[in-house]
């Protein structure tokens, strides 16, 4: 279709050709646009790919949330209130202190999983060598 219309219009540009193709699908009408309007309007160009943002990965959560175990408020193992502050800044930092409990419980979840899997494993073991 596109070369149908640069066989009669040689002059106008691809784009403006497949952009008005597009809209009525039709060569006729299109060849019909160009000679009317003494051309055809030039579609604007694509819109830019949004900059790629290199996303930082981390190895674990502690290090995302820059959070220090033997520093943390919370590493007694007291769940943070659940309160509305009064504050953005102080709903800012209630938010960080949750966040930083829920990294924490489920490390500890982690830890023990891990503690009890290998004693799991150490017991099925000598229980197997024993047979």
């Amino acid at each position: 279709m596109v070369d149908t219309v640069r066989a009669v219009l040689p002059d106008l540009p691809v784009s403006a050709i497949v952009a008005d193709l597009q809209r009525t699908g039709s060569v006729d009408v299109t060849i019909d646009n160009a000679l009317r309007d003494g051309g055809l309007p030039v579609p604007p160009p694509p819109p830019s790919p949004p900059p790629q943002q290199t996303k930082q990965t981390y190895s674990d959560l502690m290090t995302r949330y820059k959070i220090q175990q033997q520093d943390s408020a919370t590493a007694s193992g007291d769940e943070p209130p659940k309160i509305w502050e009064q504050t953005p800044e102080k709903r800012q930092e209630m938010l960080r202190k949750r966040k930083e409990f829920m990294v924490l419980q489920a490390r500890k979840y982690v830890l023990y999983q891990m503690i009890y899997c290998t004693i799991l494993c150490y017991h099925v073991h000598h229980m197997l060598s024993f047979s």
